[in-house]
């Protein structure tokens, strides 16, 4: 599984933006002041793991935080190269989406897909410094009746999936 960032200076000035990424735990991998030199109106995309080795097969978050007086857009792109039972390879693509100017009061989800080979994963971030508890509640498309769906836990942490933030 690997994940694909594109980051996009909107701003017509030069930006360093300060990049920090975390484990799953939260301590921070990166090194102090890593930043991403970004050109006016400039934009980047890589895969994560090539620029930053050291994210390889671990969990986490990328951080990318927003200049003084400037403006980013960053998209996260997920996939992994899946092998049917007959052998034949497919891939699973999934954005990830960035989280902005969030607090710590919940949000939503759209859309989810589940059934006839389509599944849907959901990636919960603490914003906060301490630990905190989460609810998941679904709700049927039409009748907000709760929806009946089979879910899974997580993979182990040694898996590699990433989040953007």
């Amino acid at each position: 599984m690997v994940l694909g960032v594109a980051v996009q200076n909107v701003a017509s000035q030069a930006a360093a933006i300060p990049v920090v990424i975390r484990d799953d735990a939260g301590v921070v991998l990166s090194a102090p002041g890593t930043t991403l030199s970004m050109d006016p109106n400039g934009h980047t995309s890589f895969v994560l793991s090539r620029q930053y080795p050291f994210t390889a097969n671990k969990r986490g978050t990328i951080e990318f935080d927003t200049p003084s007086g400037g403006q980013i857009s960053v998209l996260g792109i997920r996939t992994t190269p899946l092998v049917t039972a007959t052998g034949t390879n497919t891939f699973a693509l999934t954005t990830i989406p960035a989280l902005a100017n969030i607090g710590t009061t919940g949000g939503s989800i759209a859309h989810i897909a589940t059934g006839n080979g389509w599944q849907t994963t959901f990636v919960l971030v603490n914003t906060g410094t301490q630990a905190a508890q989460a609810t998941l509640k679904f709700f049927a498309d039409g009748t907000g009746a709760a929806l009946s769906a089979k879910f899974g836990w997580p993979p182990a942490r040694n898996s590699s999936s990433w989040c953007a933030a």
